[in-house]
């Protein structure tokens, strides 16, 4: 994810693209050999079967931004900079008090973690009910 959001956003990839690890091999390649993306040779089987495990056919299409305090334990997994024990942090944290901002989810998972993705992430209620 890394690579991809040097040229794009990666809401388009968390919200609407899915595929088969064909399906992601061919849009790698086409992003490395044709959009020029500085990828190494060796990153693209690495980066095709990252996103077909967790971008692929059975994954649910998302609706963003993702809800910090109410978001299921799953839908947070799908945030490729987040471990299962941070996002383990989160649920902790949340069950205790309300995560408010960016900062406040830095400080539980580490700075810099996820600034990729804060334009996908909102500290609002949202219609998911945690689990």
């Amino acid at each position: 994810t890394v690579y991809c959001s040097t040229c794009h956003s990666l809401q388009p990839i968390v919200s609407e693209r899915r595929g088969d690890e064909a399906g992601w091999v061919q849009t790698v390649q086409t992003m490395a050999f044709t959009n020029g993306a500085n990828t190494q040779d060796d990153d693209i089987a690495v980066i095709t079967k990252y996103l077909a495990k967790v971008f692929g056919p059975s994954t649910p299409k998302l609706d963003l931004p993702i809800h910090i305090n109410t978001a299921p334990k799953q839908l947070l997994l799908l945030i490729g900079t987040l471990s299962d024990a941070d996002v383990d942090k989160i649920l902790n944290a949340r069950a205790k008090e309300k995560i408010n901002d960016f900062g406040a989810l830095e400080a539980l998972v580490g700075k810099e973690k996820l600034l990729r993705y804060k334009s996908v992430v909102s500290f609002e209620d949202g219609p998911e009910k945690s689990k």
